[in-house]
Parts: structure tokens; C-alpha cells; sequence
């Protein structure tokens, strides 16, 4: 059973698809992880646009994430509790090439990162996921 939302997106004349789940602690992950990997989602790397609250594990959630990336998209978001984006470039160059890592001002930036007819995931915060949704709101075909 699914346990996350997918996501068709239009956005600066793109197509892709958005995997999208709150993952927000180290169970939410594990388990979005599972079932990306039993939907064969993890066949092949993939962008995850990644945000995360400073009070979370973020060092887990970094490594575990970076293991099925191929590009990390960084956005700036409304929320004074979200890491600073620095400390969250540093730690996933621990793992992925720095030129794989991008900063986004915000999550329309973010989204227009992302390759047409791709499909990408968005985890790391509910409140990373809430926006994503709000500003998807309308673009949904």
C-alpha cells in the first residue's frame, strides 16, 4: 500500500511526476524508503528536493537520502525552526558531489530544478510537504 502522494506537476513548461511525504523524523523515513524501493522507485537515482527542522536527526536523514540521490534540491522555507540550508549543503557533501547540491529560494524555484518527465521526491518535513502542496495547488492535472 502506498503511503505517500504522487504528483503529476506542470511547472516552467515542464512535466515531471513529484513523489511527496513528510518523512519528517528517522521512522518516517525508513518507511518512506521502503516503499519507494518495494514501488521500484529506487531503480535508479533520483532529485529529492529535502528540507528538514533543526531539532530533527538530520545527519541520518542526510546520509539515508543522499543513498538514492543523484541531485539534492535545497529550498529556502517559511519556517524559522527549518535548518539553515549551509548546514544542510556541508552535510550532504559528505556523501554527494557539491555540484549535485542546489540551493533554491524558494519551492517554486525548486520545482522548476527538476527535469522534464522526471520523477523526483520531495521528504525531510511535513512542513517542507505542506508547501510543496500549496504551491502545486491549481497546477494538478
Amino acid at each position: 500500500m502506498e503511503r505517500f502522494d504522487i504528483r503529476k506537476i506542470d511547472s516552467n513548461n515542464k512535466n515531471f511526476e513529484l513523489i511527496i511525504d513528510g518523512a519528517h523524523n528517522i521512522q518516517g523515513l525508513n518507511a518512506f524508503f521502503e516503499t519507494f524501493e518495494q514501488l521500484g522507485f529506487s531503480k535508479k537515482k533520483r532529485i529529492f528536493i529535502f528540507n528538514v527542522m533543526k531539532e530533527k536527526k538530520y545527519k541520518y536523514m542526510v546520509k539515508k537520502t543522499a543513498s538514492f540521490a543523484k541531485k539534492i534540491i535545497l529550498p529556502q522555507m517559511n519556517n524559522g525552526r527549518a535548518l539553515n540550508l549551509e548546514v544542510l549543503k556541508k552535510e550532504f557533501s559528505k556523501y554527494i558531489a557539491q555540484n549535485k547540491i542546489c540551493m533554491a529560494g524558494s519551492i517554486k524555484s525548486a520545482c522548476d530544478m527538476i527535469s522534464d518527465n522526471e520523477t523526483s521526491a520531495a521528504v525531510g518535513s511535513l512542513y517542507l510537504a505542506g508547501e510543496i502542496l500549496k504551491y502545486i495547488n491549481g497546477t494538478i492535472r
